[in-house]
């Protein structure tokens, strides 16, 4: 086959790369082209509020809060949230938004929402590339995961979503990526590779709540691998317990939520989103 000659000449890695960039460079020319989901204004709206709450409690830049409150009382669902109704949704993702829609300054409604489009996406091209790195360690070949990454990136539901589902889609881009370094920790156990899965399964827990079993399984996993080997939890004892450490940390660090009672908010918010009424 002409692809297989293609990359036995050492082409490979320039073919990808060529992959990669169309498909970037499709993203940004057509983020535009999708409309509104239901969700979006709401999560707009709760990315909004912890940035005014963070920005009072670590800025002294009143007139800035000032300006972002009224643009908040502005917004339908700021009555509701302000309330303190939902606040307990992890915020990494949507907070970053409205940081990012207010340092560029954006005051049209529509470009807020094309923005956070844009950068939705964003987040599932890096995990295409993660993806694609899983396929590549796993099978050895080029071509074969390049084919993999095609079926993954453009399943109709998952491309189109990946403009407008700041949820779900960002959620399974964490999940991605913190599972090509739990991946990478097996093969070399690591400090490097324990606290990067650590980071990307605290943003994934932080955007889904379920992120937790990521975290859960590692540890499994682990315990498998001290069973079938006698010297191995002995051998990486402080590593067990710097991931013990490291994950529930990032977690906290990055859900304000969080902060006043962890563990009281966290059951809290399980128990919240188990029996979420979606009527």
């Amino acid at each position: 086959m002409i692809f297989q000659h293609i990359f036995k000449k050492n082409y490979s890695r320039y073919f990808v790369g060529c992959i990669f960039f169309i498909f970037l460079l499709i993203g940004f020319i057509i983020f535009e082209d999708y409309g509104l989901s239901n969700d979006e204004p709401f999560q707009r709206t709760v990315g909004y509020y912890w940035l005014i709450n963070l920005l009072k409690k670590f800025s002294g830049n009143y007139d800035l809060i000032n300006s972002i409150e009224q643009k908040f009382q502005l917004m339908y669902w700021s009555d509701y949230v302000a309330s303190g109704n939902l606040i307990q949704y992890g915020i990494l993702f949507d907070t970053f938004a409205a940081f990012i829609e207010e340092f560029f300054n954006i005051t049209n409604t529509h470009e807020a929402f094309y923005l956070k489009h844009f950068l939705t996406f964003l987040v599932f091209f890096i995990s295409i590339i993660f993806f694609y790195k899983i396929i590549l360690e796993r099978f050895k070949n080029s071509f074969f995961s390049i084919l993999i990454i095609i079926f993954y990136a453009t399943s109709p539901r998952i491309f189109a979503e990946a403009f407008y589902n700041c949820k779900d889609i960002v959620f399974m881009s964490f999940t991605v990526i913190a599972l090509y370094y739990a991946l990478k920790s097996f093969d070399f156990f690591s400090y490097k590779n324990i606290f990067l899965f650590s980071i990307f399964s605290g943003f994934a827990t932080n955007v889904r709540v379920m992120g937790l079993l990521l975290f859960l399984l590692y540890l499994l996993f682990f315990l498998f691998h001290s069973l079938e080997e006698k010297e191995y939890l002995k051998k990486n004892l402080t590593k067990f317990f710097f991931i013990l450490i490291s994950y529930p940390l990032i977690v906290l660090i990055f859900w304000p939520f969080l902060w006043e009672a962890p563990l009281a908010n966290l059951i809290f918010t399980i128990k919240s989103f188990a029996n979420f009424n979606m009527s």
